[in-house]
C-alpha cells in the first residue's frame, strides 16, 4: 500500500508519514553518531549531546523560552504529569479550565487524594458560547485562593476548536504570583506561542 492509497487521521497518536527531513535526520544519527547524550565523553556521545542541545535551542527559539530550561519528555501527558506533580505540594491549590484533558485532570485528582492538594475548575467555555477574555479572567478570579500556586489550561481544544486567550491568562497569573502551565498539544506549531510574552 502506498501513501497515496490512504487517508490518515491518527495524527493525535503519531504523525504519518514522517517528513523526509525527519527520516534523513534519524538515519544520519543511526549511521554517524548514535551515542548516548550525557553518558560519555567520546565522540559519539558528545555529538549526540550537541544535537540535543541544538534541538533545545531551536525549540526554545520557536516558543520564546530558554534552551537551558527546555526539557524533552516522552509525550504531552508525561510532561503535564511531570510539571503538575513536581510543582504542587501538600496544601497547595491549583486552577484548571473546564476544557482540560485527562492528562491534566488525573494528576490533579491524584494529588487531591494523596497530598491534600486542592483544585478548582473555572469556566472558560460554555456550550454554544465563546467567553470573552474579561469573562474568563472574572471566572478565574472567582476561584482564586490565597494558596493558589498554579494554573493549568489548554491552549486550543481538540473538541470544540476554541483557543483560550493565554496571553491574558498569563498576565493575570504573573500579577498574582501564580505559576502558569499551558497544554499546547493541539496548538504548538500552528498558533503563535511566546513563553516570555505570555508569562508561561
Amino acid at each position: 500500500m502506498s501513501y497515496s492509497d490512504i487517508i490518515y487521521f491518527d495524527n493525535a497518536a503519531t504523525t504519518f508519514p514522517k517528513p523526509q527531513s525527519v527520516v534523513m535526520s534519524v538515519l544520519d544519527c543511526m549511521e554517524n553518531y548514535c551515542g548516548n547524550p550525557g553518558r560519555g565523553s567520546h565522540y559519539y556521545a558528545m555529538k549526540a549531546s550537541e544535537k540535543v542541545f541544538e534541538a533545545r535551542e531551536e525549540i526554545s527559539e520557536l516558543f520564546g523560552g530558554k534552551a537551558e530550561n527546555t526539557v524533552f519528555t516522552l509525550n504531552t501527558t508525561y510532561a503535564l504529569n511531570f510539571a503538575i506533580k513536581g510543582i504542587m505540594s501538600r496544601g497547595d491549590h491549583m486552577l484548571l479550565s473546564n476544557m482540560e484533558h485527562n492528562s491534566t485532570l488525573r494528576p490533579a485528582a491524584t494529588l487531591k487524594k494523596t497530598e491534600n492538594a486542592e483544585y478548582d475548575v473555572f469556566t472558560a467555555y460554555q456550550k454554544g458560547k465563546v467567553l470573552s477574555e474579561k469573562e474568563i479572567i472574572g471566572n478565574i478570579m472567582s476561584k482564586l485562593r490565597r494558596n493558589t500556586k498554579m494554573l493549568v489550561c489548554i491552549h486550543s481544544s481538540n473538541i470544540c476548536s476554541y483557543t483560550l486567550p493565554i496571553a491574558a491568562i498569563g498576565s493575570f497569573c504573573r500579577r498574582h504570583g501564580i505559576i502558569f502551565a499551558v497544554d499546547a498539544a493541539q496548538s504548538a506549531g500552528h498558533v503563535d506561542i511566546d513563553m516570555a510574552r505570555d508569562n508561561i
